[in-house]
C-alpha cells in the first residue's frame, strides 16, 4: 500500500477494520501489513488505533519487505499467534503503541499529506522499528536480528526513548552470558 496515493490510505481506516472483522469466518485470520518504512510514528499510532476499534485482542508481527523497509503484521481474529516468534505485539503493547492517537477515518487525508512518497521511502523505518522493540514482549532476539535485515544501524537499537526499560546488550544475549 502507497498511503500518499489518493485513495489508498482508506485501507488503514477504521471504516476498513470493521469491514473486515464483520466478513471474516470465526475461524478466520485477518492480517494488514503497514508500511512502517514510509508512515510517520503518529500515523502508524492512528493506524494501530483504527486497527483496535475492530480487533481489540488483536497484535502485530515484525518483518521485512527489504533493506530499511520495516513492516508491521497486523493480526486479528486469532489469539494463539502470540506464541510465534516474530509476534512483536500483543494486544496490550499494541495498545501502548496506539495511545493517545485519533483513529484514522475513511474521509482523513492525513496519510495522504503526511506519509513518505517517492523519494522519501525509508524516512520513518528507524524510529518506528525502534517504538515497537522498545514496546516489544519478549522478541528482543528476533528484533536484534531483525535491525541489519531492516537496513538498520545497530546504535539505532540500542537508543531507547527517554524512560524506556533498560534491556540487556546484543551480543551478551547471543553469547548466553
Amino acid at each position: 500500500s502507497n498511503p500518499w496515493m489518493a485513495g489508498v490510505a482508506a485501507v488503514f481506516s477504521r471504516e476498513y477494520y470493521q469491514l473486515a472483522r464483520r466478513r471474516l469466518h470465526p475461524d478466520g485470520v485477518f492480517v494488514h501489513w503497514l508500511p512502517c518504512f514510509l508512515l510517520s510514528p503518529e500515523d502508524l499510532a492512528s493506524a494501530a488505533a483504527s486497527f483496535l476499534e475492530a480487533f481489540p485482542d488483536g497484535g502485530a508481527f515484525i518483518g521485512f519487505a527489504g533493506p530499511r523497509r520495516f513492516i508491521l503484521g497486523l493480526v486479528g481474529g486469532m489469539k494463539a499467534f502470540t506464541q510465534h516468534p516474530r509476534c512483536a505485539l500483543g494486544p496490550e503493547e499494541l495498545g501502548r503503541l496506539a495511545a493517545g492517537a485519533k483513529p484514522l477515518r475513511d474521509a482523513d487525508p492525513r496519510l495522504e499529506l503526511r506519509s513518505a512518497g517517492p523519494g522519501q521511502q525509508g524516512a520513518f523505518g528507524s524510529a518506528n522499528l525502534r517504538r515497537v522493540m522498545v514496546l516489544g514482549k519478549n522478541v528482543l532476539t528476533p528484533a536484534w536480528h531483525s535491525v541489519a535485515e531492516g537496513g538498520c544501524e545497530e546504535k539505532d537499537a540500542e537508543e531507547a526513548p527517554p524512560g524506556a526499560p533498560q534491556r540487556q546488550e546484543p551480543r551478551e544475549r547471543a553469547a548466553g552470558r
